[in-house]
Order: structure tokens, then C-alpha cells, then sequence
């Protein structure tokens, strides 16, 4: 299954696709050797994502996802593929063990070293580090790294966020046998090791398109931002939050960061944003906030020189979100007004980063059910489209220069693929051939984009893919997907 929420909504379409073409005859002599797709087809198709172009360009590393039909089940891996100036060098490798699932590829600065995600047995942890080019062999450990790593600049430090570990914390049936009572309630089972109910005073017991439970939050402790040498050691904790510590950058110089932590995370009556950006040193020790600003604050970026943060900003409830900027003293507290970059674009923005010479801010947003990157000036202006195309732009990864970029990208009848290009977006490259031969085999009719107007004036998306060889007059039955 595609991770990412946008390419899932694309994987979705080119299913019911299938659902549609499949009971109906093909229309033209051109599609006489073609066939409409079918359910058992979705057994062969592979899911290409987690774009991950290293620092260098000299490789981008992607997963790779196959179904098990036999097993009832999904196996992904990482994937390699050798560039040249932004062009496949010979074909990709699997990097990662087949027989393993294996996510989220991070490069380190200098490209050299490969992270990524692989529970393995009854360990800990579940991160592995893996060489990449000259002397590679076995992925390996850093001691201390409990979590997804992101090094500092200079690489000489990993940063990550985790629960701080528990000497006695029970194993993973205990542990959800322990959880089933929430803490504080009135009701108390006689026998917790033989009550098999549950015990909720919280409204957030359950997450949309899942069976189990949650626990209660207070079961639970809160994830704070830990700092171990590159090499491993003993991982320090920098922060000591009543929250969750959320999205983190490092200063350019290591001597701090900025985070993301809401105070009123587990107030279950609150639905204003509440989020707030704080600033730790890097050693260690008091939060502080960045700035005063009504409403909540989240994916803070720090400009390469460590002059500006930009960060997205929601002012109330039900209000737009927009992409802010705002300078910073050398101790990484906002000076001076923010600005916002996005007052007159009539798109929310996600999770800024900077380009490589702190001149300009990019992003994904979604245009009319398709996703692209956008850019802006930091000193504000027009706001710019990079990528186009009928198509759902994804998981954009930036060369340490800025010069080139990876990404994924779908369309509604076509399953993603990942793909180089120059940072203005031209001279784009496919990297990933995965679904070429399935794809040779089917006849794809294109989606057609239809809108109407609701009754308060808003303009709804939506498309329709027709049956293969549709016939004029005659009426087909239909599948509607709602999202």
C-alpha cells in the first residue's frame, strides 16, 4: 500500500479503474490486444515510494513494494539507483534484505552512510545503517539511536525523538493488557490479569481505519528530543516536555533547535490550534519560545545561514494556514514581526524547506486533487509553481545543492513512479520501470475532471474514468469513491 495519503488517493483511482474496465469489451481495433484490469492484477502491482536523493546526487534511494499473495501480506525493501548528472547509471538494486521489511531511507550529509526502518526480532530499536559506495557490507547499528535519525549539519552529531526508555517496561502483551484501564478510572476490573474489556474515560480511544485501541495518554510517556555522536554513545536528552516534541531542524551551527510541541495535546475539549514553536540548546536544558503568536505554529524550517525561521501558521480555528517568516538572534528567538509569505495565495501550504542558497522557500500543496511544488521568495512576492502535469507530485528530496531533486509522482491511472529532475523541474528523468510490463498489457481510459458548486458557493472536484469500450446509449453500472 502507497504510505503517503496523496499517492494512496491516486493508487485508489487506478483500482477502480479495474473495477469498472473489467466486464466490458474493448472498443477499437488499437485495443484489441489490450484488456481491461483486473482485481487479481492488483497481486502483481508493485508500489514504488520514499524518495530519498543523497546529498551528492550521486544515488536516490526508494522503497519498493510487493504483494505476498500466497501470504496474505506486503513485503517492502529499499531500492538503489546510481546517477549521473541526474541520469540512471545501469539499472536498480534492491540495498535492503527481501526477507525483511525495510522504510524511510535518510541519508547522512556526505551521502556516505544510508539510515532506514527494519524491526527485526525482539530488538529495541529499529534503525540501520548501511554504507554506500566504496566499502559497503552489512547494515549496522549506532549505539545510542533509538529512532528515525536526522545528523547535524556537519555530521558529526544524530538527533531523534523517543520516549525515554524504561528499565522495566513490560513486553508487547503485557504492555497492551496494562493499557486497557485507564488511569484514574472509577471502574477498576477485580482481576486485571483475567479482564479481557476496557476501561475508557478518553474521547481519542480508536484512529480512523484501525480495529485496536488506544490507551489512555497517560499510559503513555511523552517523546523528547535526544543528541548522540554520530559515531554512537550514550544519547543525551535535550529536552524534558509535558508534551510531545514534534518536528525539529538543527541549527546550522549544531549550538541549538527549534521544535514543535502542543501544551494542550491531550485536552480532548480543545479543537483551537495550540501548537507553538520552542527553541532548546543543543546540551540541553530550558524551552523557550520562539515567538508569542495567537493560534498554533508547526514545521519549523531554519534558513541555511540561521538568520530566518519559516514555519506554517494556522491563526484560529478553521482559519487558512500560512507559510511565515521571521528573523532570529543568534540564540534562536524570533526578532522583529513575522511575514506572511502565503496572504494571497489561495493554497495551503505544507511542511516549507529551504533551497541550498536561503533565497527562496518550496513546498508541496494540492491543486484541484493534483499535488505540486511551489516556491516563494523569502522576501515574499508572487508565489511560483515548479512541477506540473495532471499528476500528484510527492516526497520531494534536494541535492545538498540545490541542483537537482527526486520525487514521486502519479496520476490517476498510473501508479507512481520515482523521478529526477533540474531544480526548475525541467529535464525530468524516470528513474523506476516497476509496473511497465502490467501496464503494456492493459487499456487505461483517461480520468476526466468534472466540478459543481455546493450550496455555499464552493467548488467540488471530482473525476470520472469511463468504462473501456463504452458504448453510446447503453447505460453501465458505478462505482463511486468518496474522499
Amino acid at each position: 500500500m502507497v504510505r503517503h495519503p496523496r499517492a494512496a488517493v491516486v493508487l485508489f483511482r487506478f483500482v477502480l479503474l479495474a473495477l469498472l474496465a473489467v466486464p466490458l469489451a474493448l472498443a477499437n481495433e488499437a485495443q484489441a490486444q489490450l484488456r481491461g484490469l483486473t482485481p487479481e492484477d492488483s497481486y502483481r502491482l508493485t508500489t514504488v515510494g520514499g524518495a530519498a536523493l543523497s546529498p551528492t546526487a550521486a544515488h536516490v534511494a526508494f522503497t519498493v513494494t510487493t504483494v505476498n499473495e500466497g501470504e496474505n501480506n506486503r513485503n517492502t525493501t529499499i531500492w538503489l539507483q546510481e546517477l549521473r548528472d541526474g541520469r540512471p547509471v545501469g539499472e536498480p538494486t534492491r540495498f535492503t534484505d527481501p526477507t525483511r521489511n525495510s522504510t524511510g531511507p535518510a541519508w547522512s550529509p556526505d551521502g556516505r552512510v544510508l539510515a532506514f526502518t527494519s524491526r527485526r526480532g525482539d530488538e529495541e530499536g529499529s534503525v540501520w545503517f548501511i554504507r554506500v559506495g566504496g566499502m559497503g557490507g552489512e547494515a549496522y547499528r549506532i549505539e545510542g539511536v533509538r529512532s528515525t535519525p536526522t545528523w547535524s549539519r556537519d555530521g558529526s552529531r544524530i538527533a531523534f525523538t523517543a520516549e525515554p526508555p524504561r528499565e522495566d517496561r513490560p513486553n508487547a502483551r503485557e504492555s497492551a493488557r496494562t493499557q486497557r484501564v485507564a488511569p484514574g478510572a472509577i471502574s477498576q476490573p477485580l482481576d486485571g490479569a483475567r479482564f479481557d474489556g476496557y476501561v475508557l474515560t478518553h474521547r481519542r480511544y480508536k484512529r480512523d481505519g484501525t480495529v485496536t485501541y488506544l490507551p489512555h495518554p497517560d499510559h503513555g510517556a511523552k517523546r523528547q528530543l535526544w543528541v548522540v555522536p554520530a559515531t554512537g554513545g550514550e544519547p543525551l536528552q535535550v529536552t524534558e516536555t509535558p508534551f510531545n516534541v514534534g518536528a525539529f531542524d538543527w541549527a546550522p551551527d549544531a549550538s541549538y533547535f527549534i521544535f514543535a510541541g502542543n501544551p494542550e495535546e491531550d485536552d480532548e475539549m480543545n479543537f483551537d490550534p495550540t501548537g507553538a514553536l520552542w527553541v532548546v540548546p543543543a546540551e540541553g536544558g530550558e524551552a523557550r519560545l520562539v515567538a508569542e503568536l495567537p493560534g498554533g505554529q508547526g514545521a519549523p524550517a531554519i534558513s541555511p545561514d540561521g538568520r530566518r525561521l519559516a514555519f506554517l501558521h494556522t491563526p484560529a480555528w478553521d482559519a487558512e494556514t500560512f507559510l511565515m517568516v521571521v528573523d532570529l538572534d543568534r540564540n534562536g528567538i524570533a526578532t522583529g514581526e513575522p511575514r506572511n509569505l502565503t496572504a494571497e495565495w489561495d493554497r495551503t501550504a505544507a511542511a516549507p524547506f529551504w533551497t541550498p542558497d536561503g533565497r527562496h522557500l518550496r513546498w508541496n500543496a494540492t491543486v484541484n486533487g493534483h499535488s505540486h511544488l511551489f516556491e516563494v521568495a523569502a522576501t515574499g512576492g508572487a508565489v511560483r509553481q515548479i512541477t506540473e502535469g495532471d499528476r500528484v507530485v510527492t516526497q520531494v528530496s534536494v541535492s545538498a545543492d540545490g541542483r537537482l531533486m527526486a520525487y514521486s509522482a502519479s496520476d490517476p491511472v498510473t501508479p507512481a513512479d520515482i523521478y529526477v529532475a533540474d531544480a526548475s523541474g525541467r529535464n525530468e528523468t524516470r528513474i523506476t520501470t516497476f509496473n511497465d510490463a502490467l501496464l503494456a498489457e492493459i487499456a487505461r481510459q483517461p480520468a476526466e475532471r468534472i466540478t459543481w458548486r455546493v450550496a455555499d458557493g464552493t467548488e467540488i472536484d471530482g473525476w470520472v474514468i469511463r468504462p473501456v469500450g463504452e458504448q453510446g446509449g447503453q447505460r453501465y453500472p458505478m462505482i463511486l469513491s468518496i474522499h
